[in-house]
């Protein structure tokens, strides 16, 4: 565990596939975390989480454009005041899409999916 003190006193396995499993030792503190929902990630060989990993996701939305074909996705995450917001074309986010999709095995949100149809609808009409 990175920055941790603590002997191991649990192991936790890593991976989400049996060819990438790995043991990983932690602390009873980290564990209980861990077992409690914490989010946590391996970084080479150390285990991460709290200040040392990415902010969780909060809320999203998405505001369609009324110019060029797209929209923009707004990112709330844990512990930043302002918001992150990006502009995507339907190309770029069908591609996002379609690279979280089967990494996390995650359904499409219902206002993606209708976001996409919308905008392929009016590319269609070009």
């Amino acid at each position: 565990m990175l920055r941790c003190q603590n002997p191991g006193s649990a192991v936790v396995v890593a991976g989400h596939r049996s060819a990438d499993f790995l043991d990983i030792d932690v602390c009873a503190a980290h564990k209980a975390k861990m077992d409690c929902g914490a989010h946590w990630d391996l970084c080479g060989d150390h285990v991460v989480m709290d200040q040392d990993i990415a902010p969780a996701l909060e809320r999203w939305t998405l505001v369609p454009s009324m110019g060029t074909h797209g929209f923009t996705l707004i990112l709330e995450t844990a512990g930043r005041t302002a918001p992150i917001e990006m502009f995507l074309t339907t190309a770029d986010s069908t591609s996002l899409a379609l690279f979280l999709y089967p990494s996390n095995g995650l359904p499409l949100p219902a206002e993606f999916v209708d976001a996409v149809l919308k905008e392929g609808e009016e590319d269609s009409d070009w």
